[in-house]
């Protein structure tokens, strides 16, 4: 998944390069698709597309993925390693604050909300974090699913590399609303599906067009 969000994202460049018009300057375009680097590190994707509506106001619309894997090499009669992943939508409005330049480029303040589907597929842990077993020594496995909903807010700055390319940086929070209790076990998928105000960092590399 990673891999496809990443080259739908060449794809996108490559043809928006190709249908450029006379019209060649920054002051001309309205549109950006960017990734986020920093996820080239982990084991996340996530694409954008922002949109400039008006001279102030723009839309962003972005996909996310991720995943995480869990082995128990320490533990005996573990047929399997645990999965947890996730898929994430993104829909967000902007406001830009500079002079300078028209959306999407300047300082802007946004409001947002995401909507995430988490699914974890591991074993079951008692209280102390160890494996819940069944009469024959086998680890009970347990499936789960739910969804949470991310109200938030944000503000950032995107500018200009050159005349092709935005570097984008902000920050915010966002409310977690979970549709089922408990959260999830293990570290990253409890806090991807706690109830909690959470901040938001963001770093973002696009293409202009």
């Amino acid at each position: 998944m990673k891999a496809i969000l990443y080259c739908l994202w060449l794809i996108v460049v490559v043809n928006a390069a190709q249908a450029q018009t006379g019209l060649d300057s920054v002051a001309v375009r309205r549109n950006i698709v960017k990734i986020n680097p920093l996820s080239l590190l982990g084991a996340d994707a996530s694409v954008f597309y922002e949109r400039g509506l008006t001279k102030r106001l723009a839309i962003v619309v972005g996909l996310g993925f991720g995943q995480e894997t869990y082995t128990y090499k320490y533990e005996a009669n573990v047929p399997s390693p645990g999965q947890f992943q996730y898929e994430r939508l993104t829909i967000e409005s902007r406001y830009y604050l500079t002079r300078r330049h028209h959306a999407p480029l300047g300082v802007y303040v946004g409001l947002y909300s995401r909507l995430a589907r988490l699914t974890i597929d591991d074993y079951q842990l008692d209280s102390e974090g160890e494996l819940v077993r069944d009469p024959n020594n086998l680890p009970i496995q347990e499936k789960r699913q739910l969804y949470v909903l991310m109200p938030g807010a944000l503000a950032g700055i995107q500018t200009p590399i050159g005349r092709r390319f935005t570097l984008e940086t902000f920050l915010g929070f966002h409310y977690q609303v979970p549709t089922q209790r408990p959260a999830l076990e293990h570290i990253v998928p409890e806090a991807m599906s706690g109830e909690r105000l959470l901040p938001r960092f963001g770093l973002t590399f696009g293409y202009l067009f």
